[in-house]
């Protein structure tokens, strides 16, 4: 697999002892979808289908629970973590795509709300959740990103060339708080890199 971002690859045959290698459009490596672009769609199309599949194992199962902490917690082990597993290198930036994935969630809670026999307008999440106390999921991406980097920063994760790639800046005044530099970017690819994404949301966390 060759990965690009111009309009067209540079193709070339690579061989091992005389055999030309076969060339590949998509490759599942540790749980994650790559695709020559690095467009991270490919991946959340498989995660949310996974999570849909065990959501919908969940409700054919439960339908008889009653248990609020039963139901909440069969979703975040089984469906919550297919759809957090990585989040530092596939989060999602574009409102499609979040909303794609906060979808599973909302499924839950419609199922939940109606397991539970609880009351709420059709389509509002809200009086569901504010009994089951379900984290926003782009809430908890941005929490994990920035325990992530304070993680980096103390030592307790040993990468040495992430941390070679942390701009950090410091202060001349206390008025400006932000900890690290962001590079501008001319596309929304390079801004929402793993790296340069991380760090921007970890200042405006500030």
């Amino acid at each position: 697999m060759s990965f690009y971002r111009s309009s067209e690859m540079i193709n070339h045959n690579y061989f091992l002892d005389n055999v030309v290698l076969k060339r590949v459009s998509q490759v599942n490596d540790l749980g994650f979808v790559f695709v020559p672009s690095l467009d991270s769609r490919p991946h959340i199309d498989l995660i949310v289908g996974k999570a849909l599949r065990m959501l919908g194992f969940i409700r054919r199962n439960t339908t008889h629970f009653k248990s609020r902490d039963c139901l909440v917690a069969l979703y975040c082990s089984l469906v919550r973590s297919i759809l957090e597993y990585g989040t530092l290198i596939w989060s999602p930036y574009t409102a499609v795509d979040k909303s794609r994935i906060n979808k599973v969630q909302n499924r839950f809670l419609g199922f939940a709300g109606y397991t539970l026999n609880i009351a709420h307008p059709a389509h509002d999440y809200g009086p569901i959740n504010e009994i089951l106390k379900l984290e926003s999921l782009e809430l908890r991406r941005k929490t994990f990103g920035k325990y992530f980097i304070d993680k980096l920063l103390h030592g307790d994760i040993d990468a040495p060339r992430l941390i070679e790639r942390l701009d950090i800046h410091v202060p001349s005044n206390t008025r400006f708080q932000s900890k690290f530099y962001v590079p501008l970017s001319r596309s929304n690819f390079s801004k929402n890199a793993p790296l340069i994404k991380l760090m921007r949301e970890y200042n405006e966390s500030l």
